[in-house]
């Protein structure tokens, strides 16, 4: 049986969007929100992955999704593009924050 997909959206004009398994989806988007809630002035675009991985915990849950770092940014993107986050360039890296 063939999985239902997401299409996540990206924040650059004209280029094509990501199509990821709808449940990967939902866990990773409400993880980040989780993530950018308890932190209210943001967090950086280097630590958010990790602690996306970190608060998934269980690790079949983490295996059945694979590459976290790289759902993590898909989801990140169709977030952005969406305005559901502001993602702000800082010296070395981005701050990500969610817009009220």
């Amino acid at each position: 049986m063939e999985q239902a997909k997401t299409l996540c959206e990206s924040p650059i004009p004209g280029e094509p969007g990501t199509e990821i398994e709808s449940w990967k989806f939902y866990v990773i988007r409400r993880i980040i929100m989780r993530v950018l809630e308890e932190n209210e002035a943001g967090v950086s675009a280097e630590v958010l992955p990790d602690k996306v991985e970190q608060m998934i915990g269980d690790p079949q849950t983490k295996s059945n999704i694979g590459f976290v770092p790289w759902y993590t940014q898909v989801v990140k993107l169709d977030m952005e593009a969406k305005k559901q986050i502001e993602v702000t360039p800082e010296e070395d890296t981005q701050r990500i924050k969610l817009i009220s």
